[in-house]
């Protein structure tokens, strides 16, 4: 029995090689919504029949999953596994195209827990169902206030701008000055690799926005945004090595982005460019780290982004890598249950 995430929850239950998937439920920080998240799961083990013998949630300690997961273990003296969230993801578009084999992916998302205790959301993996390792990523960028910054997102623009050296190019907004002292202490300042964060800062760089209505809003609207324009040649491919994993520096990209906004290009333009940069991205690193041409995989809930998806898609296949997408169930992490069991059954 595999619990799935937090903010879009959902849950699975395997019986030898079936796979029962919920349907999406929601925020578990929402209390009704927890509760309906306990009488649905309990449904679906009366409904099929199922009484695990394992069960499976993610790596961080602190989400609802996470403890439904720990009580029903205690109560029914069951071993619990948990596995780190990028990993869950990669599991999750293997097991929906039915690979066996090693693979590389491509994991997107805006956060989630690694196993060094930092917020990933932008990994390149290797690996199957019995082990990985992370081999590349971005440049973190601090979020100050942590988890404040998925709604006010001129924080990560302001943290973007000042890494990038154009902090003048940052919105103006109520606690500017404050959240400038925070960065330049590192005080309550969470570094993320998560690309749906870069993604939040890159939109109110362009647009001037200071806030969203929620998650997910601002990278939505930069997709919109750049819907049906001429890119703009932003891409600058620089990468450095940091305890074994090769990085994207956005440095060159934002400074790039940042100095062409103020010389008047049109944001549609821009806001095509810095897609068509991690595209260009996602193709260097693959050819970088995955010189054997495992299949790759796409994953994490980025890859709604239909400009990002055909791009990448298209680019790697172009070089001869075998990609895979997700066909049954969400890229999200509405789907994430499903590689959860993946890695819980191969784990047995």
């Amino acid at each position: 029995l595999a619990f799935g995430a937090e903010q879009k929850g959902s849950f699975a239950a395997g019986r030898g090689r079936h796979a029962f998937v919920n349907q999406y439920i929601g925020d578990l920080k929402n209390a009704e919504t927890l509760d309906h998240y306990r009488t649905a799961l309990t449904g679906m083990l009366t409904l099929f029949g199922v009484q695990p013998a394992a069960l499976v949630c993610d790596l961080h300690p602190d989400y609802a999953s996470t403890r439904v997961a720990a009580e029903m273990a205690d109560r029914l003296h069951l071993p619990l596994r948990q596995v780190p969230h990028h990993w869950a993801h990669m599991a999750a578009c293997m097991a929906d195209n039915r690979l066996e084999e090693p693979a590389f992916g491509l994991i997107w998302d805006g956060t989630g827990l690694g196993e060094d205790g930092q917020i990933w959301g932008g990994e390149c993996l290797v690996g199957d169902y019995h082990h990985y390792h992370r081999v590349g990523s971005l440049r973190p960028v601090l979020l100050p206030g942590g988890d404040a910054c998925t709604t006010e997102i001129a924080r990560t623009a302001l943290a973007l701008a000042l890494d990038a050296g154009c902090p003048e190019a940052a919105p103006d907004f109520a606690r500017r000055a404050g959240v400038t002292a925070l960065l330049k202490s590192g005080y309550r300042c969470v570094p993320s690799s998560g690309m749906g964060r870069l993604f939040d800062g890159v939109y109110a760089l362009l647009t001037g926005r200071a806030e969203a209505n929620y998650d997910g809003q601002a990278p939505a609207l930069l997709e919109a945004l750049a819907e049906g324009a001429a890119p703009a040649d932003l891409y600058l491919p620089a990468y450095y090595e940091e305890d074994g994993v090769r990085r994207f520096d956005t440095r060159p990209l934002i400074r790039a982005l940042c100095t062409a906004r103020a010389a008047g290009t049109e944001v549609s333009a821009l806001a095509a460019g810095f897609q068509q940069a991690l595209c260009r991205m996602a193709l260097d690193q693959c050819r970088a780290l995955n010189p054997d041409k495992l299949p790759v995989v796409l994953s994490g809930g980025v890859f709604l982004n239909r400009a990002l998806l055909t791009g990448v898609t298209g680019l790697l296949e172009g070089a001869g890598y075998r990609v895979y997408t997700h066909k049954r169930v969400s890229p999200s992490d509405e789907g994430l249950a499903l590689g959860q069991l993946a890695l819980g059954a191969a784990g047995l």
